[in-house]
């Protein structure tokens, strides 16, 4: 039962560090596209 909660809870913590780093990386793509659209014009 202990293992279980802990596995559940450690799964839940990757999720949500793989989810922000998600965002972040097409945060800084986005800024970089947006930064070479903007050189290219």
């Amino acid at each position: 039962m202990l293992v279980t909660a802990i596995l559940s809870v450690v799964m839940r913590v990757v999720n949500a560090t793989a989810y922000a780093n998600q965002i972040r990386a097409e945060r800084i793509l986005n800024a970089h596209l947006a930064r070479a659209g903007n050189k290219l014009d």
